[in-house]
């Protein structure tokens, strides 16, 4: 320390004079080996080509090694095992074409779902299974919260 140095202090008086605890200053970092470890890492990402750190950690759980998932996570990258990030293909411009009209009535059907909430919460929803479109009318309001198909395929009934 340099203060003990350089003014002849015993490490209790610099300590207190930096305001540094002594154990904090005495404490000697122990190095684990973790080789074991990363040899079975490295094993398992040569194995599972396409398992990241978690179903790595998740495969050293299971086997009895108890390792934080941080730890997993250091040592996987480490060794460089980490998997490249996939990139999208471009898939080529489509032409649009516009849809042709119906001509004949059930030439064209449509399926219309539609959900909605009420202001108290009530679920309000109406389901109609399948309408032709082409002769189609407007749905008239019912005045009921939750619409069933038979009440709106009497509508469009001849």
């Amino acid at each position: 320390m340099h203060v003990m140095d350089r003014f002849g202090l015993s490490e209790r008086k610099a300590c207190r004079l930096v305001e540094l605890n002594r154990s904090s200053k005495q404490y000697k970092p122990s190095k684990r080996d973790d080789s074991e470890i990363r040899a079975r890492i490295r094993e398992l990402a040569e194995k599972h080509k396409k398992y990241g750190s978690p179903m790595i950690h998740a495969i050293l759980r299971r086997e009895g090694y108890v390792l934080n998932h941080k730890k997993t996570e250091r040592i996987y990258r480490e060794e460089r095992l980490s998997l490249r990030k996939k990139v999208r293909r471009k898939l080529p411009a489509r032409a649009r074409v516009p849809m042709e009209r119906a001509t004949r009535v059930n030439e064209v059907w449509s399926m219309d779902f539609v959900s909605d909430s009420l202001a108290g919460g009530r679920k309000c929803q109406r389901e109609d299974k399948s309408i032709p479109i082409l002769g189609m009318k407007s749905i008239p309001p019912l005045p009921d919260s939750v619409l069933r198909i038979d009440p709106v395929l009497r509508d469009f009934s001849p």
